[in-house]
């Protein structure tokens, strides 16, 4: 609960709040952001590397170098020095190395939008903290697994692993082994965030005043004025302007005097929000304006808060110039930023899927040893231990198994590597025709921006489908079953089709091939991406079940269904239909005019059970 001190100053200080007020105004348009430089030992950590001869000072140096380059959104130079890590330190147990390797590279997807492949890197950096049994590990490991839940949209899911985190974490100093970790305030203030998605108004408020509480303790301003940023923003969300404006006030001082520009810059949007005076709503948002064109690299996430937050304020006023200037802002950001950011991301993809193809050559080396070792032993079990031939032969096998996965995962490793980069691509070509429309057509540069971010969520659900086919499957089948719904509900509940799922467990649970997961996916995908699109339909149902001869896969509709002979190839069929193939199973496709549409793919079990 916040204390009486806190409560006291947001309800019954007026006069403060009208002096903050009177100040803040007067330096609304006056003040200008400095822009970022690099700290200088960057370069002379980068020499210290090239001199250092033990493996741990070399990671250390390293991590520091990485660091670094993330505070000022070079996240492409960060992924080489983490790579760099990984080739160094190739100890494969858990070790507090191998848990700052795993939560940066969560950090790094994290803010350039790669949000499942992040999700999936946090919740293996919290085995290796479960692993270790470290507290201050556990900490940062949860607040980094419930922020991606938040960020996905999922804030529901990240609220246990807030709570569970708060209790391990500890304001510092931290022991010298320690890199730098979530602390107190963090995981609070994200807590707090979560429960304002979630309309927990009340609870967002006490959240975020105990955030403010331990930034405080410890003096780090940024903190400070992080939860002051948030207060600002329940508040407003509560109707209580006058609180508002008092603690966006405090978030911008504090940002400005600490050089953190880009809550300063967020700041300078509530400020505008929660201020009736319509000129001085606009010198906020002009010198929030002014703060991203000095600084086009600023955070993203942030800069993006400002801009839908700038044209709230200008909709409101019904200024049309505003609302363009707005648009052309985001436009200029994405033509300043895009082919650097591009680059950042190909980059990003290129080395950490590299890196991912040196793990799986090293396996198949170590897979290769392993065999050439067991295939010595079998001339000496021929000569003496011949009761140890069948354990041989055992251990043969599955090595032949882990040589034929890891050559699977290489080849969807690829897949990813090439539907992200030619995505990645046309991402570029919008970004530079938009620029070029943006002050002759801003109603045709809106709409390639929505085609910008449409393919970008398409890339990131493309990672996230493949990465999660990639993983073993060791569960009971549910998280097939689970996969199956969320696209049902993610394709079809904005066309308002009512789908029943029969999944039956045993038959999921069968799926355990690592091509079987993803060409079923797929399928479902494609037929249900093809229902939303067109069937017109009011019920759908899919099924997973079991039959003398394997897997049963059915998608079916009441929509307005089509004739199988004259539709035009490309709508998916195909696809379907060659996926299907590829498992050496069938797929047949009934569908008449005015009768729905009924596919059913027949999937024997040696293709899809584990091999």
């Amino acid at each position: 609960m916040p204390n009486c001190k806190e409560l006291y100053i947001v309800y019954f200080s007026g006069m403060v709040k009208k002096l903050c007020h009177f100040f803040l105004c007067c330096w609304a348009g006056q003040l200008a952001a400095q822009p970022v430089s690099y700290f200088p030992s960057i370069d002379s950590a980068k020499k210290q590397y090239l001199q250092q001869q033990q493996v741990n000072d070399k990671v250390k140096t390293a991590f520091f170098v990485a660091d670094n380059f993330m505070d000022y959104d070079h996240y492409d130079s960060a992924q080489v020095w983490l790579n760099k890590i990984a080739d160094i330190y190739a100890i494969k147990k858990p070790s507090l190395f191998n848990y700052y390797l795993l939560s940066r590279q969560a950090e790094v997807y994290y803010y350039n939008g790669l949000l499942q492949l992040g999700l999936q890197s946090a919740q293996r950096s919290l085995e290796v903290a479960t692993q270790l049994n470290d507290s201050l590990l556990l900490a940062d490991a949860c607040n980094m697994t419930g922020l991606f839940y938040s960020t996905l949209n999922q804030p529901a899911e990240g609220l246990p692993y807030f709570y569970k985190g708060i209790p391990y974490s500890k304001q510092p100093p931290y022991p010298p082994q320690y890199l730098s970790l979530s602390k107190p305030h963090h995981l609070l203030g994200n807590l707090a965030e979560a429960m304002e998605k979630l309309n927990k108004n009340d609870s967002a408020l006490i959240f975020n005043y105990r955030s403010l509480q331990k930034a405080s303790e410890i003096q780090l301003r940024r903190g400070m004025a992080v939860a002051h940023s948030n207060l600002g923003k329940v508040y407003l969300k509560m109707g209580q302007a006058d609180s508002s404006y008092y603690h966006y006030g405090l978030a911008f001082e504090i940002g400005e005097m600490a050089k953190d520009i880009d809550v300063a810059m967020v700041a300078c949007a509530g400020l505008a929000l929660a201020q009736k005076n319509t000129d001085i709503a606009n010198r906020w948002l002009d010198k929030g304006f002014a703060i991203i064109y000095k600084n086009p690299q600023v955070n993203a996430l942030f800069s993006k808060d400002f801009l839908n937050m700038a044209l709230e304020v200008y909709r409101r006023q019904a200024n049309q110039p505003g609302i363009t200037h707005t648009y052309a802002a985001m436009v200029k950001l994405d033509s300043i930023r895009g082919s650097n950011n591009t680059r950042q991301l190909q980059n990003i993809l290129h080395i950490s899927s590299n890196n991912e193809n040196r793990l799986l050559k090293l396996e198949v080396a170590e897979a290769n040893r392993q065999e050439a070792r067991a295939s010595t032993w079998l001339y000496f079990a021929l000569f003496g231990f011949l009761a140890m031939g069948g354990l041989f032969f055992v251990y043969r096998y599955y090595s032949q198994q882990k040589l034929k996965i890891a050559a699977l995962r290489n080849t969807i490793s690829q897949d990813l590597h090439d539907d992200v980069g030619a995505i990645l691509s046309s991402l570029h070509i919008y970004s530079s025709l938009t620029e070029k429309i943006v002050e002759e057509n801003p109603e045709k540069a809106k709409e390639l921006l929505k085609q910008i971010t449409a393919n970008t969520l398409n890339a990131m659900d493309n990672m996230g489908d493949i990465v999660w086919a990639m993983k073993p499957a060791t569960d009971n089948g549910e998280n097939l079953e689970a996969k199956i719904k969320n696209y049902g509900l993610s394709m079809l509940n904005g066309q308002e089709i009512a789908c029943t799922y029969h999944i039956d467990p045993q038959a999921a649970v069968l799926v355990r091939n690592m091509n079987a997961r993803k060409h079923i996916l797929l399928i479902i995908k494609e037929a249900l991406n093809n229902m939303a699109k067109y069937s017109k339909a009011h019920t759908a149902s899919v099924g997973l079940t079991l039959d003398a001869h394997g897997i049963v896969l059915t998608i079916s509709d009441d929509g307005i269904g089509f004739d199988p002979i004259t539709v035009k190839k490309g709508n998916g069929l195909q696809n379907i239909q060659e996926r299907c193939a590829a498992l050496k199973g069938s797929c047949s496709i009934q569908s008449e005019p005015g009768k729905g549409c009924n596919i059913t793919c027949h999937l024997p079990l040696t293709s899809i059970r584990e091999t």
